[in-house]
């Protein structure tokens, strides 16, 4: 962590947990609460996911932009539920889950990369993990920004 903030990326442990991600300008974070239901009923996160998701489509969309939700394999903090272009990550998604007695209260999150230098992002999460120990092997065209994909839109 000395490291990261030495190089100018301060690392903050996030309650939904997840891999390492980057949060800077040009990342905007989005949160929807759905409130507590009853654990009996409850299947995990994957539904709470899914219904940011679809917001996040939507309103992609509603600018031009298409997208679907899915793996991207080199792309840190790869999931099931990011938000994709082309393939691309665009966005993941993680969740905070509570339990209270019976009940089940979430919080899911999204990390939209809106504008920026994608590149600098993995190398800064590369060299963080890989102080780490961890071996990692990210790569820039397994991501993009909200912007690029706006961009291409318009050509297209």
């Amino acid at each position: 962590a000395d490291m990261s903030r030495r190089s100018g990326w301060p690392v903050v442990v996030r309650g939904s947990g997840g891999g390492a991600v980057v949060h800077r300008p040009g990342v905007l974070n989005v949160s929807l609460q759905i409130g507590w239901s009853d654990c009996a009923s409850w299947n995990g996160p994957a539904a709470s996911y899914e219904a940011l998701l679809t917001l996040l489509e939507k309103a992609c969309g509603n600018i031009g932009v298409v997208t679907s939700a899915g793996r991207a394999i080199s792309a840190y903090c790869d999931g099931s539920s990011n938000l994709l272009f082309e393939g691309k990550k665009v966005a993941g998604i993680s969740a905070v889950i509570r339990r209270a007695e019976n009940k089940i209260g979430q919080l899911v999150h999204a990390s939209i990369t809106v504008q920026g230098d994608v590149a600098a992002d993995i190398a800064a999460v590369s060299a963080f993990e890989r102080v780490l120990g961890m071996e990692v092997c990210y790569s820039a065209d397994a991501m993009t920004t909200l912007e690029a994909a706006f961009a291409a839109c318009k050509r297209n």
